[in-house]
């Protein structure tokens, strides 16, 4: 099985034998151009899909039967048919799903549970609902938890509503704190290593934005009730300084019983985009 994931910064494929990785290649994009994007992809199909009938690819966005919709971190993909594309080039079948349902999915399967929740943080805030083993999709698309309200008049998001919570958690949060804080916008990962040197301004940052992810992580709780919710995307790798301020608030405002808060494996979105290709028959 082949499974490729597009992020905003870097396409990664993955190829699965017997529910396992056995080899994966990264690559880093420099100008997010719809041909840059593109020859990722091939590239990775070229070392990767030997064989393989399918693959699975997920996107940081919307679409509609493999057509990008919206992609607000790739906007060069918009309105691109990626799904006709990829099977005309290699005349394999292609399957597109959403990042974050992938990654939900993928680590469901690793952990071996029916019913997870899973948010990805990094240029933006995605979500993933898994139930009974299968991705939940709703109506058409669903687990948008980056654009739940949790300041009313809040910032205003490029989706156009104000307050919603990829606001205050995602390198758009971390950019706006930084630049309130330190007088410049930096980005996650130099937050990250300014906390590692015990600088108090970082550290307070993380406080800050560990408290809007608790805020947020209670929504979720307090509406679907599950075991488990796994943090992924880049900005999970800073868990030692996000985690403990966000179960403090989360622990506040809880009605039910609380779920166990872990941090997911990098390349479980495009795992789980590579396991959906056993669906079709090829």
């Amino acid at each position: 099985m082949l499974g490729i994931d597009l992020g905003a910064n870097k396409v990664l494929g993955v190829k699965v034998k017997k529910g396992k990785v056995t080899r994966r290649v990264k690559i880093t994009l420099k100008s997010k151009t719809k041909d840059e994007i593109v020859s990722a992809i091939d590239s990775l199909i070229d070392q990767l899909g030997k064989g393989e009938k399918a693959v699975g690819i997920d996107i940081p966005g919307i679409h509609q039967k493999g057509k990008i919709l919206k992609t607000p971190n790739l906007p060069s993909l918009n309105g691109f048919d990626l799904k006709k594309e990829i099977e005309k080039k290699w005349n394999k079948a292609v399957v597109v799903e959403n990042d974050a349902n992938c990654f939900a999915y993928g680590e469901a399967i690793r952990r071996k549970k029916k019913f997870l929740v899973g948010i990805t943080i990094g240029s933006g805030l995605g979500g993933g609902i898994v139930i009974d083993g299968k991705i939940y999709h709703g109506k058409r698309d669903v687990g948008e938890f980056g654009h739940m309200t949790i300041f009313v008049n809040g910032r205003k998001c490029t989706c156009g509503n104000r307050g919603c919570w990829e606001m205050y958690v995602s390198e758009k949060g971390f950019k706006i704190e930084s630049k309130r804080i330190f007088g410049r916008s930096l980005p996650p990962l130099e937050v990250f290593n300014l906390a590692n040197q015990g600088n108090k301004k970082a550290l307070l940052i993380f406080e800050k934005i560990g408290s809007y992810l608790g805020v947020g992580l209670a929504n979720i709780a307090n509406i679907l009730n599950p075991e488990i919710i796994v943090i992924g995307g880049g900005i999970s790798k800073s868990k030692k300084f996000l985690l403990p301020p966000a179960l403090k608030e989360m622990r506040k405002r809880l009605m039910v019983s609380e779920p166990k808060i872990v941090v997911g494996r990098y390349d479980s979105a495009a795992y789980g985009a590579a396991l959906l290709t056993k669906f079709f028959k090829v």
